[in-house]
């Protein structure tokens, strides 16, 4: 077996390109002159001539079809008895990628080497490639006979318990967050949450005390490429690298539940149960249902109308958020009147949160302090203080 460095590249036909002579000196480019063209640029990648002989091999989509379905067939049978077999006997701990829950990883694998692409595959040959991409243990047989692999029906039971108690750490990883420093876990739903969040905030009361002004803004000079974390951070408490929706969910509740509790201490004369609009609400108050699709998440009356607060919650520094369609629409419908803002909670989950307001992006006057990203409505912004 002979692995290919970085093939998912060498495969890409999309970098292809033709000859940059042809725009000055052609108006008719030949077939023959295209495919030519084209194999002197895949022999320099990959560092040596294409072969010109050779076994006629199977169009590359429905070989590649072929093999990762059976290769998906033997990966679901694998798991368990290879699992099973390292429990029975120790030694080495099976690759990460041989998951028991699902094939993805291990198929990604030999995608990455060309194994799939070139010839049809059995059984015993994907054995090999996954012992040659470092997927299944060496010490362990290339087989899945039990009595071959010195395993019996008991010993796939003990397998299936243990599976199933990853699994449960797996669904577990996905829906605690660390808030204070402390596990929280989203089992039993958001009241949890709420309740720890009262603590939390009791706990750090200058919060509720930062004044109602409009954050101060840098001038935007450009929009410069960084990491895109989420507005979520990664303040999690296990081993998730990307928040789940559930933890992304819990998140934008806790924005919205110390948004509303800010602006009530602000403007207690103003602020209701009914200012709370969106569905977040449902978890403190009776009644409406809340809606998603107004364009923003609380609305406190003022003289001159409502003024819209569009929350964004994040675990970390900030300096990045999201809007969706309907808050686009509602930004821009109220860009004149300075009725629709932004109310960004960083590190929503500890002490040390912030709220930070900040203008209408859509506005003349703030269109120069902030910055478009992407291609979604994502906007970037930085704070003078």
């Amino acid at each position: 077996m002979h692995p290919i460095a970085q093939w998912a590249d060498l495969r890409d036909l999309a970098t292809l390109r033709p000859l940059n002579e042809w725009r000055y000196t052609r108006d008719e480019i030949t077939e023959v002159e295209v495919i030519t063209a084209a194999e002197e640029q895949l022999a320099n990648r990959v560092g040596k001539a294409l072969p010109v002989d050779g076994p006629k091999l199977m169009q590359v989509e429905k070989v590649r079809e072929t093999n990762r379905n059976l290769g998906e067939e033997l990966l679901r049978d694998a798991a368990p008895k290879v699992h099973a077999w390292h429990q029975k006997n120790g030694g080495d701990k099976p690759a990460a990628e041989l998951s028991p829950t699902s094939t993805l990883p291990a198929v990604n694998a030999l995608v990455a080497v060309g194994a799939l692409d070139f010839t049809r595959l059995d059984r015993d040959l994907l054995i090999s490639w996954l012992r040659a991409v470092r997927v299944w243990p060496t010490a362990i047989p290339a087989s899945l006979e039990l009595n071959e692999l010195g395993l019996t029906e008991q010993d796939l039971h003990a397998e299936k318990t243990e599976e199933q108690r990853r699994a449960e750490e797996q669904r577990r990883a996905k829906r605690i967050l660390d808030v204070d420093g402390a596990v929280l876990d989203l089992r039993d739903g958001l009241q949890n949450l709420r309740h720890t969040l009262e603590k939390s905030l009791d706990d750090s009361p200058g919060f509720l005390k930062t004044p109602a002004r409009l954050a101060s803004l840098r001038a935007v000079v450009s929009a410069q490429p960084r990491s895109r974390g989420g507005q979520s951070g990664s303040r999690l408490a296990g081993p998730v690298s990307r928040p789940s929706a559930e933890q992304l969910n819990a998140i934008g509740f806790a924005g919205e539940w110390l948004a509303y509790q800010w602006l009530l201490r602000r403007y207690p004369n103003q602020v209701t149960e009914e200012s709370w609009v969106s569905t977040n609400r449902v978890v403190c108050f009776t009644g409406s249902l809340g809606d998603d699709g107004c364009g923003y998440d609380i609305a406190v009356p003022f003289r001159e109308g409502d003024r819209m607060y569009e929350v964004k919650a994040t675990v970390g520094d900030g300096g990045e958020v999201q809007l969706g369609e309907s808050e686009v629409r509602c930004a821009q419908e109220n860009a004149r009147n300075n009725r629709w803002r932004l109310l960004v909670i960083t590190h929503a989950l500890d002490r040390s949160r912030r709220i930070i307001q900040l203008p209408n992006p859509f506005s003349a006057s703030s269109r120069d302090l902030f910055s478009f990203v992407g291609q979604g409505i994502r906007l970037r912004y930085s704070t003078t203080g």
